[in-house]
């Protein structure tokens, strides 16, 4: 009896705890697959800087691109579906995110598509040199942001290019900015490398990605991301609506790229 008694725990604690093993597991796939997608659109930026000497830049070349309230960024990278770059837009769309693209054949001519589903009339102008692109900051089909520094071909491989927006905050709602993950940001940098940095890393990450002045105790990553300059509102464990409480798990400190 003892033994059925002790078998039983077993399985109700296996029962237990598979579902959250499961989660963990699939969070962990969809990280990869954000991680891939950024690879992807780093390679699809580098042989558009090979080609055009250049990487895509919607702002003069001593100037910096617009914040997260600009267009910069979704102008910047549907440039790399406009000139052949990118084949598949799905791509710009975090898995983990509440982000999505509407459903939509693609335009026989690439420069022909555009957010929303909609599809251009002008196809002889530049992305770059256009307006109505939604801002960063309000678009359901953009999860990254893209540097806001002019980079021609030769730039350091270790200079970043792309991050996640935004990272999931305790109690977030389902907008534009919720967020992709709850315990950091994917960042793919001019190698097409990517690296992800955990909300526990020090300096503290949301500190340096969005600063455009680099200092002595921090790193500059000019990149137009959701404002998130402190790790408090990451102190308590993120619930997506329809899931349980899991406990949010601070990786131990690490060294910021660049250093």
């Amino acid at each position: 009896m003892p033994n059925r008694l002790a078998l039983g725990a077993c399985v109700a604690l296996l029962l237990l705890f598979a579902p959250l093993a499961q989660r963990a597991q699939a969070d962990r796939a969809k990280k990869t697959r954000c991680a891939n997608n950024l690879r992807q659109l780093a390679l699809g930026a580098l042989q558009y800087a090979d080609d055009k000497r250049f990487f895509p830049h919607v702002a003069g070349m001593r100037d910096l691109d617009g914040d997260v309230t600009s267009s910069d960024s979704p102008r910047s990278l549907r440039v790399l579906i406009a000139f052949g770059y990118l084949d598949a837009p799905e791509v710009f769309v975090c898995p983990e995110s509440y982000d999505g693209s509407p459903e939509r054949e693609q335009p026989e001519n690439a420069r022909a598509w555009f957010w929303g589903g909609n599809t251009l009339q002008d196809l002889n102008t530049s992305p770059l040199l256009q307006r109505g692109d939604p801002p960063l900051n309000a678009t359901t089909e953009l999860s990254y942001g893209w540097t806001r520094r002019a980079m021609n071909s030769n730039v350091r491989s270790n200079a970043l290019l792309l991050a996640d927006r935004a990272v999931n905050e305790q109690g977030a709602e389902n907008t534009p900015l919720a967020g992709n993950h709850s315990d950091g940001w994917n960042v793919v940098h001019a190698d097409a490398s990517a690296q992800f940095l955990p909300v526990g890393m020090d300096p503290f990450p949301g500190a340096w990605l969005t600063a455009t002045e680099k200092t002595a105790t921090q790193d500059a990553g000019f990149l137009p991301l959701k404002p998130q300059a402190t790790a408090e509102a990451f102190a308590k464990p993120y619930v997506k609506p329809g899931k349980r409480p899991g406990k949010l798990e601070v990786p131990k400190p690490s060294v910021a790229p660049g250093k």
